[in-house]
């Protein structure tokens, strides 16, 4: 990360943080631009601009990129645009390998038209933070008229990022790609949910992903931030668009999310018959009163352990290293242990009593540690050993893990058989090898919420996942973090709460005795007397079968 006081030798480090704010300049951690530019940047051919490149970290990472997925000359790709002399210096002194003639010094915003000679497949980066009242009233004025002057009233109080934003749609390509780190309440505030809308509007697909760890403190600010990610750019507007909101609690985990669709392992297979499909599910969704998986809870990866063996132990095990169960929680591995709906207390007990680990170490890092813990964790390590461990090199000291909230519910996003959404009751915590998901206590009902795991199990939850979710070698079905948040689900609002638990308790009955095709069919019966369009319904659950013979070979 590069950082004023590395170029200003000898100025007062507080005078240039008072600097930054002013211009809004907090520079981008390195990793985080890679992990960004590696998702948008696929195209050796792509043309790259950064409208505030500042220290030059999403230049330098756009050029590695480029040249990774096979540009020969990815240095006369690359733009870059920044107000702030201090900025051509630090590229300078860091060795950016870029066209130095790409480099533009002047306020972004207020660039003629034509200044560039050519449109941008993609554009990158860390826009300045400056709030609405920080900026010189004549800027205020000005900004804001430019934007009405293209087409856009913002409302409210719009910070300087935000016309940022809307600037760099004019520059941008069509099919391109807008990828900024912007703040944390982006969807939130006023003007944030104005350029939401705006850009969901002319980009075929959004995605906000909100990290909750600080990840600029080493750059002098405890802001959060929020990765802002919209493909595939047409002008005049999109027909069929999709807008996902995810949020994390590191930036590991914003890597997994970012990254799991991308998985080598997994096998394309998304035709014309898929996606008309997908529009059948969504336009019969729609008419039936259906809201989205996000609309109700957020979902996070679990726990993020570096070595399950280390960190998770039986109970037994943890009578002798943590007999106070003071460093430990209670902790589900693997959903493969679990044939329900709702995962109990006396579910957890049983699981516990076959010897199966079920207790992960949770340390604090002030936390005194007895002689059988430390030995534990120690056993078979060196320093070179935890130095080449990703996780344990990320973590300081490498045996401290983030701690999470007890999930509301757990969800299968792994199977043979298709997902499930499974209730929490007996309150543990879960592996990333599950996906955790938390309602929203404000804005979900206990009714929703049923709804919600009844039609993850019908048809209607069945068939998204197969049409949207990965196969992998065995056939197995994955969904990425990203498109279990868009899942459709049933409100079944003339259902009321005790019709809605009676269904609930006869499918984890059905689960429970091994019935997974009877446990749909009680879901779908069940959805059946509560939507209009029964033909429609009847129409998705024979194309169910149709693809998840195909993926099994012939086999449901």
């Amino acid at each position: 990360m590069v950082e004023y006081l590395h170029i200003l030798e000898g100025r007062n480090f507080n005078l240039i943080t008072k600097k930054k704010k002013r211009l809004g300049a907090f520079y981008t951690p390195e990793d985080l631009a890679a992990l960004v530019t590696t998702r948008v940047i696929k195209n050796p051919a792509s043309v790259v601009l950064e409208p505030s490149f500042g220290g030059g970290v999403f230049l330098s990472a756009s050029i590695n990129r480029l040249r990774d997925v096979g540009c020969s000359f990815p240095r006369n790709q690359v733009y870059g645009v920044d107000v702030d002399a201090a900025a051509f210096q630090s590229v300078a002194n860091t060795g950016v390998e870029i066209n130095k003639r790409n480099l533009l010094k002047g306020d972004f915003l207020r660039l003629p038209d034509g200044v560039f000679s050519k449109k941008f497949d993609v554009v990158i980066g860390n826009p300045p933070y400056v709030g609405h009242e920080k900026m010189p009233d004549r800027k205020r004025e000005r900004y804001l008229a430019d934007a009405a002057a293209a087409g856009f009233y913002v409302p409210g109080k719009p910070s300087l990022w935000i016309y940022f934003a809307i600037r760099s749609l004019s520059l941008l390509a069509e099919g391109g790609s807008l990828a900024f780190i912007v703040p944390f309440s982006v969807n939130k505030s006023i003007p944030g949910k104005y350029l939401i809308d705006i850009l969901s509007n002319r980009f075929s697909r959004v995605e906000i992903i909100l990290v909750e760890s600080e990840i600029f403190v080493e750059s002098g600010t405890k802001e959060r931030v929020a990765i802002l990610i919209a493909d595939n750019y047409r002008a005049e507007g999109v027909v069929h668009k999709r807008l996902v909101k995810l949020r994390c609690r590191t930036l590991d985990e914003a890597e997994e999310i970012l990254t799991s669709e991308n998985s080598g392992h997994e096998s394309s297979r998304f035709t014309d018959r898929h996606e008309n499909i997908l529009n059948c599910l969504i336009g019969f969704s729609a008419s039936e009163g259906a809201k989205a998986f996000h609309d109700v809870g957020a979902i996070n990866i679990g726990l993020v352990l570096g070595d399950v063996n280390r960190f998770l132990v039986t109970n037994g095990k943890r009578r002798l290293i943590d007999p106070k169960s003071s460093l430990t929680k209670r902790c589900l591995r693997k959903l493969s242990y679990v044939e329900s709906l709702i995962f109990t207390e006396d579910d957890f007990e049983a699981l516990e009593k076959t010897g199966y680990p079920t207790r992960v170490i949770m340390i604090g890092k002030r936390a005194n540690l007895r002689k059988e813990m430390a030995d534990h964790l120690n056993s078979g390590l060196n320093a070179d050993l935890i130095r080449k461990n990703k996780t344990y090199s990320k973590r300081e000291p490498w045996y401290v893990i983030p701690g999470m909230r007890t999930p509301d519910a757990f969800f299968r996003f792994f199977a043979q058989h298709g997902p499930e959404l499974i209730l929490n009751d007996a309150g543990v915590l879960c592996t990333n090898s599950i996906y955790a998901v938390y309602f929203d206590e404000l804005k979900t009902s206990r009714r929703e919420i049923f709804a919600l795991v009844i039609s993850v199990i019908s048809t209607i939850g069945q068939l998204y996942s197969e049409v949207v979710g990965g196969r992998f070698g065995s056939g197995a079905l994955k969904l990425n973090v990203k498109d279990v948040s868009q899942m459709p689900f049933l409100t079944i609002k003339g259902a009321s709460l005790a019709e809605l638990e009676d269904c609930l308790r006869e499918i984890d009955e059905a689960l429970r005795r091994g019935g997974r095709e009877e446990a749909r069919e009680l879901a779908d019966s069940f959805l059946l007397s509560h939507v209009s369009d029964k033909m429609g319904f009847g129409v998705l659950a024979e194309e169910l079968v149709l693809l998840r013979r195909q993926r099994n070979g012939g086999r449901l």
